[in-house]
């Protein structure tokens, strides 16, 4: 399998992504904030909406945590869901990862320190040298996104949102693709870095989402955004 193409999505707070379609697609990849506790908004009526997108769907789905899926409630829908893989790796496809590096507290406002998220990537990074071999190759899916300049040179309040160890993991990973989100005014925005002499795309797709393509052949990403709902 040459090429491996990925629907991606963040901070959909509460509103079932629209129904795109998903023939040669292998999963969905969600950067977190699935869900939208701790906010007013038509999350009640959503939840049955939710399951009932869940239910059409005929590839995997796979998220991480964000400070708004909180709680037991938003671990049990995200369950019904989907597949929670914070704080996992996944392989989808032949040598290819998927890293998870998720967090959600006690309230949606209990956002990771730098030490709590630290932890997290400590513990994935230490997993991914026990499972990666040097023919694999992985991507970043994280809803807090890392600290790297010119990424955030445009967005200085986007900083305090953003982490130093979300940056060593990918810098200790040197993943194909980095998938973030959290900062909603960085929605749509996407550069490309080099890691241990491997350029890693690094996305935020926000709640309009988009189309990753990665090409095994040559380690190489591409990602469409904006996709376009089907009936």
């Amino acid at each position: 399998m040459s090429t491996v193409k990925f629907i991606c999505f963040s901070d959909t707070h509460g509103i079932a992504p629209p129904v795109v379609d998903e023939h040669g697609v292998v999963a969905w990849l969600h950067g977190g904030d699935f869900c939208n506790y701790g906010l007013d908004g038509p999350w009640i009526a959503s939840e049955k909406k939710l399951l009932a997108w869940s239910k059409k769907r005929t590839i995997p789905v796979y998220l991480v945590r964000g400070n708004h899926d909180y709680g037991d409630a938003a671990a049990s829908l995200i369950a019904q869901c989907g597949h929670d893989i914070s704080g996992c790796i996944v392989e989808v496809a032949p040598h290819l990862f998927v890293v998870g590096v998720g967090y959600s507290g006690r309230s949606y406002g209990d956002t990771p320190k730098e030490c709590d998220l630290a932890k997290v990537c400590d513990t994935i990074v230490q997993k991914a040298r026990s499972t990666l071999s040097s023919d694999d190759a992985c991507i970043v899916l994280s809803h807090y996104p890392a600290k790297i300049g010119d990424f955030l040179a445009d967005s200085s309040p986007a900083n305090n949102a953003a982490y130093d160890c979300v940056r060593t993991t990918i810098e200790e990973l040197s993943p194909i693709v980095v998938i973030q989100g959290h900062v909603h005014h960085l929605f749509g925005v996407k550069s490309k870095h080099e890691y241990s002499g491997r350029q890693s795309l690094i996305l935020n797709p926000g709640p309009t989402g988009g189309i990753l393509t990665i090409n095994m052949t040559d380690r190489s990403a591409a990602f469409q955004d904006r996709l376009t709902a089907i009936n």
